[in-house]
């Protein structure tokens, strides 16, 4: 008895995709019924690589399988071109809507398809640069909610999107920002209704005063200071003065690193000498010494209001179980920090990461994390980031941008996700600028945001200013003899800002 004689039909599918359980039986169900040669799109036998493949689904009757397989003696062969020996005139497709015959249905149209009854979500959808959804304008956290509601086991993608992308991927295709209110002045006094325990950061007496001007007026629960020896007097005077949330009072420990600078990793060494259950929220405050000036106040209204508002939402971000830390987004007025010095430091941090057990994917560039001014987590989330936390000083790099780094990709190997909040009023302030921002820089630059970036990552370009610099890049894309020949020159000939450094050392001597 052969094969054929066990069986009627043989399904080709591959792993790119996430099933919707209750869709697939009712498929299945369906073409029991009629011929065995089916396919769910005429893009699912396209070529392995083609981003506009849609996933492996193909159904055919087992002799025609056996004779493909003869055909195909290759150990190399693979699946996908195992099934295209397969396919014969009588294929059949299943989702054949005219708007499906062109492009990547699977990633322009998955809402469409998942109303008509598709039993799968492809996980390259979810895994895109955020630039070629935002292209295309789908909605991935509309989607991934559509396929939850559906029976998909939105818990099962979000794990393995955090093993699989880096996390600006995920936050960005699932718009992982949440807007909470503004709060009402004549609220400022009241309990914020969340307990919590406060950890502050300071080098200083003048950081420990702008950490405490941080903290919201109804706050809650214990304060723990983290400080270095010569700065432990002031600090002790600056809290004995302070004027402190009663929900704190005299709940107050001070403590001193001496072996560690005052840094993000001494804040989780401090939490882990101090032990608190794993429910209670933990909310780190950055204070800065910087000059007053008028970017100092605006940093500072940015965050404790945002803080403000995150408490008295009552903490409303991360009741999501999946959910273990939140902070600001970076402020876009004021402070910048979008620059090319964060891939300096990805082969160090990823190291690190790796000794650690920390394997997820990192952000190439700027990263997702707290840059300054608060963070909040989950006691639980906070696991892998401890532990981390033990072995930080072998880093040689910044270990405060090692943390921002870091951040993310250690809450999702302890399981976690990330969200960044804002109030209201910030979000306006931040979008218009971002907004104005955006257009300025393309009226310089031809195509979308994703064409923009693949040209400038074919230039070589990262920032440098002068004409050299430019004229290298520009010839990197068509000519890389002609760009070493520039750059040789640019390294012969010093830069407006050498000739100055230089003249200013020959004045003083």
């Amino acid at each position: 008895m052969g094969f054929d004689d066990l069986v009627d039909e043989v399904l080709l599918v591959d792993d790119s995709w996430y099933p919707i359980p209750d869709a697939l039986e009712r498929l299945l169900h369906a073409e029991a019924e009629r011929s065995a040669n089916w396919t769910l799109l005429a893009s699912s036998l396209g070529e392995a690589g083609d981003a506009r493949t849609s996933s492996l689904w193909l159904s055919v009757a087992a002799n025609r399988f056996t004779q493909a397989l003869i055909a195909e003696r290759s150990e190399a062969t693979s699946l996908r071109t195992l099934a295209r020996s397969c396919v014969r005139d009588d294929l059949r497709v299943v989702f054949d809507d005219p708007s499906f015959a062109e492009g990547d249905p699977e990633c322009e149209h998955p809402l469409m398809l998942m109303a008509l009854g598709y039993p799968v979500l492809a996980r390259k959808l979810l895994l895109s640069d955020p630039l070629v959804l935002h292209r295309l304008a789908v909605d991935g956290r509309r989607v991934l909610d559509t396929f939850g509601h559906q029976g998909g086991a939105v818990t099962a993608v979000r794990a393995d999107l955090r093993r699989q992308a880096a996390p600006w991927t995920i936050h960005a295709n699932l718009s992982g920002t949440r807007i909470l209110s503004d709060r009402p002045r004549e609220d400022q006094e009241r309990p914020c209704g969340t307990r919590a325990t406060f950890v502050i950061e300071c080098r200083n007496a003048d950081e420990f005063d702008d950490a405490i001007r941080m903290l919201p007026r109804g706050s809650s629960g214990r304060l723990l200071v983290s400080t270095v020896p010569e700065a432990r007097v002031d600090v002790e005077r600056a809290l004995a003065a302070a004027r402190l949330p009663a929900g704190i009072g005299d709940r107050c420990v001070i403590s001193v690193r001496t072996e560690e600078p005052v840094d993000p990793w001494s804040t989780l060494l401090l939490l882990r000498d101090n032990p608190s259950d794993e429910d209670e929220i933990v909310v780190a405050i950055t204070g800065s010494s910087r000059a007053e000036d008028n970017i100092a106040r605006y940093l500072r209204r940015y965050f404790s209001e945002t803080l403000d508002s995150f408490l008295r939402a009552g903490v409303r971000p991360l009741e999501d179980s999946e959910v273990g830390g939140v902070f600001p987004p970076t402020p876009l007025v004021g402070d910048l920090a979008f620059n090319a010095h964060w891939r300096a430091l990805a082969a160090e941090v990823r190291a690190f990461a790796d000794s650690s057990g920390v394997h997820g994917p990192l952000d190439r560039g700027m990263p997702l994390g707290p840059m300054s001014g608060w963070w909040a987590a989950k006691g639980a989330a906070l696991r892998v980031l401890t532990d981390m936390a033990a072995a930080a000083s072998r880093l040689v790099v910044a270990r405060r941008e090692a943390f921002t780094i870091l951040f993310a990709p250690g809450l999702a190997s302890a399981g976690y996700d990330v969200r960044t909040v804002i109030s209201a009023a910030h979000i306006a302030i931040n979008h218009t600028a971002i907004e104005y921002d955006l257009d300025y820089v393309m009226t310089a630059l031809p195509g979308y945001p994703v064409d923009q970036v693949a040209l400038l990552e074919r230039s070589g370009w990262r920032g440098s200013s002068g004409l050299l610099a430019l004229l290298a890049a520009a010839l990197r894309i068509r000519s890389r003899a002609g760009a070493g020949v520039v750059e040789k020159l640019a390294r012969v000939i010093p830069s407006p800002r050498r000739r100055r450094a230089r003249f200013a050392r020959l004045e003083k001597r």
